[in-house]
């Protein structure tokens, strides 16, 4: 699903691509909007599930947590998972 959000992003400029004239953009901006939040939602409760890890692709779904959430929350996550310390 990721993915899939992650591609209509590119189709409204997210990125630094050029975005699609409207009439080409499959979701309104609004919809997007509501996409990245519901998908960011699913990634964070894999996340506190423990299952995130086990994703395939799991590289993508980072970056794209990393867009649409937070550098830090990332990199908490990833200090977790991998059972370091504390991020510095």
């Amino acid at each position: 699903m990721e993915d899939v959000v992650a591609d209509l992003g590119l189709e409204h400029g997210r990125h630094g691509r050029e975005p699609k004239p409207a009439e080409q953009q499959r979701v309104t901006a609004a919809h997007l909007q509501d996409l990245e939040s519901f998908a960011l939602g699913r990634i964070r409760r894999a996340a506190a599930a423990g299952t995130l890890v086990m994703t395939p692709g799991l590289h993508s779904v980072l970056y794209r947590w990393k867009a649409w959430g937070s550098t830090e929350e990332v990199a908490q996550w990833l200090h977790g998972a991998l059972g370091d310390d504390e991020p510095t």
